[in-house]
């Protein structure tokens, strides 16, 4: 069973070439390469337990998150005929000072994701279950507000023990004091306001979004998550939908681009290069950086990279 999820458009199908305003909204990650609505598939619990076990595993220690993903989306088409999604979560810049004045206190590791990205299904009720077998404990199918709960935990645990939050209250001074991270102590602390309780103490909550660009534009929150069609493999992909590939993000930070004629085909086909029905040479490099698998090696377990479009 299918459910038609999150796009809110205004027409089925649009052909190549520039797309009006006034008939859709094509910043949205939620279309397919054509504009129509993406429909993802719709799983019961013990379809979704079962889907779980079959996943592949084996993956390398090192291997980068979207890679996971990207393989583990398309084997849900590829083996069992699941149009799954991708859940991203992303972290502000500051996310990384904030943890990193205070994780020598707590033990943690360095933390230096700006993003973190994994494939998704929908369970019978529509709900987002989140299928990330490499982080995020315990690891189980779980829902989209479980799986950031992981980003929550890691800054809570900074912000209300008095030892850390010193060294928070430190670095903000220190950075009111430079002229070029003056900006960033502003930021910290509106992200703290956001999640300061009454009683003083701090829950800081993950914002759900409909678009990366939202991420960029909020300075009141530590954390942002939102899910995509498995065109999308990286944070990089979604900001190419948002601000137009002729529009650099670090030069056009908050700007969505108002010409609607950038968005063609040429730009749906971000998806076609590097996501989900081009299946091109991408999906061999995550092979071989999620699980060392090599052309020979797909061959032998005759996985064929192919458009499914063909």
């Amino acid at each position: 069973m299918k459910k038609q999820f999150l796009a809110v458009l205004a027409l089925s199908t649009v052909l190549s070439g520039a797309v009006k305003a006034d008939e859709i909204d094509t910043r949205t990650p939620m279309m397919n390469r054509d504009f129509s609505d993406y429909q993802a598939s719709e799983l019961s619990s013990s379809e979704i337990n079962s889907l779980w076990n079959r996943m592949r595993t084996g993956w390398r220690r090192k291997s980068v998150c979207q890679n996971r993903a990207h393989v583990w989306a398309y084997e849900m088409k590829h083996n069992d005929g699941i149009d799954a999604l991708k859940a991203f979560m992303f972290y502000a810049p500051v996310y990384q000072d904030v943890i990193n004045a205070g994780r020598k206190v707590h033990g943690l590791p360095e933390f230096i994701w700006y993003y973190h990205v994994a494939p998704a299904v929908l369970n019978d009720q529509g709900d987002v279950i989140v299928m990330d077998k490499a982080v995020t404990s315990p690891l189980q199918p779980k829902s989209i507000e479980s799986w950031v709960s992981y980003a929550e935990v890691k800054m809570n645990k900074i912000l209300n023990h008095p030892s850390s939050l010193a060294k928070v209250n430190a670095l903000i001074a220190k950075y009111e004091k430079s002229r070029s991270n003056k900006f960033k102590a502003e930021k910290i602390k509106a992200m703290m306001k956001t999640a300061r309780q009454a009683d003083g103490s701090y829950n800081v909550k993950c914002k759900k979004i409909e678009n990366v660009i939202d991420h960029d534009a909020d300075g009141t929150n530590f954390c942002h998550y939102m899910t995509s069609t498995p065109y999308y493999t990286s944070q990089n992909d979604l900001r190419d939908v948002n601000y137009g590939k002729s529009c650099n993000w670090f030069r056009c930070k908050t700007k969505i681009v108002s010409d609607y004629s950038v968005y063609n085909q040429s730009l749906a086909d971000i998806g076609k290069g590097n996501g989900w029905y081009g299946f091109n040479e991408y999906l061999f490099t995550a092979y071989d950086d999620a699980f060392d698998m090599s052309k020979k090696d797909l061959e032998k377990e005759n996985i064929k990279i192919y458009p499914y479009e063909q």
